[in-house]
């Protein structure tokens, strides 16, 4: 259970609205968090910060257990109350984001664009407090220069992969590229494939969901599918390989919201193998955990328009080894491959 609370000093309502300071959030604990620990169960549920920044949260005391301090190998038990509060991070100039030489697999660079194999575990841009670590504090380091149309802490960011999904990003060298590229996404010119694995077999060969989406009112860190206040959104999939309990298929979002293909396949009953939010608990009849830890999402590949050239373009970033091992178990019990 999760509630989110906003805090400043202005009420309306039952809800506190953010002037400019912090978010809070609540959970309590239950059965199958037994035994987790507190930085890791926190880092699993906000997508937004990283597992490293939990850990500083929790030293700094901004995450109480049941009212009190811990540490973050504190192990849950079950109906623990969780509060972490989060600063809000907001595009500040007196901000300083530091380069940092990562080890990042570069598919793709010229004088105006980059195109990244983004690996999991890794935020794409500076939020919620999260000043390093990002993609975006590499992309400081490597390019002399990027767009700064999306302000100061998200230079060069045309478009986003959550924390734990991998696979090819493109950022903007300068505001030129970065206009054009926006058009495209906003027109629905640039062509995305996602590979996943889902629970459950789906028996088509292929299919759509056309469902809008939007905040989920009662798990305000979730979204949902929303007929009161969602944004349209549209997702078409194609079945790659069905084995004895999942499906490995091709995910196509012809939108861009938040979560889109994790909370649509969800919505169908076929949650993303791995997903701590959307997902599933079901035993599988191998141990999971030790070959994922996290969604097996992968943005296989993007084709758009060079914006500066106007030719036709395409990046594709390998599978992750652990979606490959994944697949390689899931093999092992049968498979049917379909024929694309």
């Amino acid at each position: 259970m999760v509630e989110h609370v906003t805090r400043n000093d202005e009420v309306t309502g039952s809800t506190l609205v953010v002037g400019s300071v912090d978010t809070e959030y609540k959970f309590i604990t239950d059965a199958q968090n037994v035994g987790e620990r507190l930085d890791k169960f926190l880092a699993n549920k906000l997508d937004m910060v990283s597992r490293s920044f939990v850990q500083s949260l929790i030293i700094a005391n901004h995450a109480l257990v049941n009212g009190g301090k811990t540490k973050s190998g504190y192990f849950l038990k079950i109906g623990d109350k969780i509060l972490i509060t989060i600063p809000e991070l907001q595009d500040n100039a007196e901000i300083k984001l530091k380069p940092e030489n990562m080890a990042l697999n570069i598919l793709y660079e010229d004088d105006n664009i980059i195109a990244i194999n983004k690996p999991a575990g890794i935020i794409v841009h500076p939020a919620q407090g999260v000043v390093s670590g990002t993609v975006v504090n590499f992309l400081l380091y490597h390019c002399k220069t990027l767009s700064d149309l999306n302000g100061t802490m998200r230079p060069g960011i045309v478009h986003r992969l959550d924390k734990d999904t991998s696979g090819v990003l493109i950022a903007a060298k300068n505001n030129s590229a970065h206009a054009n590229l926006a058009e495209q996404f906003k027109n629905r010119k640039v062509e995305k494939t996602y590979i996943a694995v889902v629970r459950g077999v789906i028996p088509q060969d292929e299919g759509e969901i056309d469902r809008p989406i939007g905040r989920c009112v009662s798990h305000r860190t979730k979204m949902a599918v929303s007929y009161v206040g969602g944004k349209r959104a549209l997702t078409k999939f194609n079945v790659l390989e069905r084995y004895n309990q999942d499906t490995l298929i091709n995910a196509h979002p012809r939108t861009g919201r938040t979560h889109q293909i994790r909370v649509h396949m969800a919505y169908l009953g076929y949650p993303i193998v791995g997903d701590k939010t959307y997902g599933k608990t079901e035993v599988l009849e191998f141990k999971l955990n030790d070959l994922i830890d996290r969604q097996a999402l992968h943005a296989y590949r993007i084709s758009f328009s060079h914006p500066i050239s106007n030719k036709a373009v395409e990046f594709i970033a390998p599978l992750a080894d652990d979606i490959k091992k994944l697949i390689d178990m899931e093999r092992k019990s049968g498979y049917e491959k379909i024929k694309i």
